[in-house]
C-alpha cells in the first residue's frame, strides 16, 4: 500500500499536535518491502497514535497489519477509522500477543519485519533509519536503533541505547545488554528460520525470541532514535513481574543458559523484601519448582 500522509488520514483529535498528528516523516526512497504487525489488547489510549506512527513513515513499500484481541473499549472503532490504509486488521479473541504477532507476520509480505505493542511508537524517519543500517550491515539479521522512553503522559525519561553482545547477556537483559523492542527490525528469513515467537509466553516471549535469534545470526545497531518505548505502572512488563521472573528462569535454563537461571534467581532474591513471596509466586507451574530447587542445590 502507497504510504499514507497527513492530508490522506483521518482528522486529528481535538488538542493532538506533533508527531504522529501533525508532522510526518520525509519520504523515503528505499524500495525495500517492509512489514508492521500491531498487536493490541484495550489499548484504545494509545492505539491510534501507535497506526498512525506507522503509516507516517514515508516508507514507499510499507504493509501494516492490526491485530486486535476483541477488545470493547473503541479499539475497534478506532481501526475501523484507519482501515484504508491497514492491509489487514481483525478484532476477535485470539491466542495471546505472541500469536497474533506470529500470525500476522507470517501472513505478511515484507522482506523486512517488525512488530509494535500499541502503547509504543515509532519516531519520525524510524524506518528509514534502520534501513539505511541495513544496507550498511548486508550480514546481519537484525538491525536496531536507540529508543526514547516515555511514561504514560509522553513525558520523555530517558533515551536507551542499544547495547549488544553474547546469548548469555542478552539473558541478562538490561543489566550486560539489551535494547527496546520497538526499535528492532528483522529479516522474514529470521523469523521463519526460528519459527516465530513462543506463544505460550506472555511477558519475556521478546527476549526469549532475540536470545534465539543471537545464536544464528549477526545484529547490528546504531545511536540514532529510532521508536519510544512507554513504561508506566499499567504496562506488562511491570504489572506482570512475577510471571516475567518465572518466564525468564524457564526460559533462560531451557536455552541451555543455567547459570543465567541462577543468576536471575539469586538477583530477584537478594533484591526481594520478602524472598519467601518471591518463590511462593512462582508456582505457576510444577517444573518451576524443580528449576528453583535444582538451581539452589546447584548453588549451594
Amino acid at each position: 500500500m502507497p504510504c499514507a500522509c497527513l492530508d490522506d488520514l483521518p482528522p486529528v483529535p481535538e488538542g493532538k499536535t506533533g508527531w504522529p498528528w501533525t508532522e510526518e516523516s520525509a519520504p523515503c526512497t528505499d524500495a525495500s518491502s517492509v512489514s508492521i504487525v500491531i498487536p493490541s489488547f484495550q489499548q484504545a489510549a494509545f492505539l491510534e497514535s501507535a497506526i498512525r506512527s506507522v503509516l507516517l513513515q514515508g516508507i514507499p513499500n510499507l504493509e501494516l497489519r492490526v491485530m486486535d484481541g476483541g477488545s470493547t473499549d473503541g479499539s475497534r472503532e478506532i481501526i475501523e477509522r484507519y482501515a484504508p490504509w491497514i492491509d489487514h486488521w481483525q478484532s476477535a479473541a485470539d491466542g495471546g500477543q505472541g500469536a497474533a504477532i506470529n500470525e500476522g507476520l507470517r501472513d505478511s509480505d515484507g522482506e523486512v519485519l517488525g512488530w509494535l505493542c500499541s502503547d509504543d511508537l515509532l519516531l519520525p524517519n524510524g524506518i528509514a533509519r534502520l534501513l539505511r543500517l541495513r544496507n550498511e550491515s548486508p550480514q546481519s539479521a537484525v538491525w536496531i536503533g536507540a529508543s526514547e522512553v516515555r511514561d504514560a503522559e509522553d513525558k520523555r525519561v530517558k533515551v536507551r541505547e542499544p547495547v549488544l553482545g553474547t546469548p548469555e547477556a542478552f539473558g541478562r537483559w538490561f543489566v550486560d545488554a539489551g535494547f527496546h523492542q520497538p526499535g528492532a527490525l528483522f529479516s522474514r528469513d529470521l523469523f521463519q528460520e526460528l519459527d516465530g515467537l513462543r506463544e505460550d509466553l506472555q511477558c519475556f516471549l521478546d527476549v526469549e525470541f532475540w536470545i534465539r535469534a543471537r545464536k544464528r545470526v549477526e545484529f547490528s545497531s546504531c545511536t540514532d532514535s529510532v521508536a519510544m518505548a512507554r513504561v508506566y505502572p499499567d504496562a506488562k512488563s511491570l504489572r506482570l513481574a512475577k510471571r516475567q521472573l518465572v518466564e525468564w528462569v524457564v526460559c533462560t535454563w531451557e536455552l541451555g543458559m543455567p547459570d543465567v537461571a541462577e543468576w536471575k534467581v539469586t538477583r530477584s532474591l537478594e533484591r526481594a523484601s520478602e524472598p519467601e513471596r518471591v518463590l511462593s509466586s512462582m508456582k505457576s507451574k510444577d517444573i518451576v519448582i524443580y528449576l528453583i530447587r535444582r538451581l539452589f542445590r546447584r548453588s549451594s
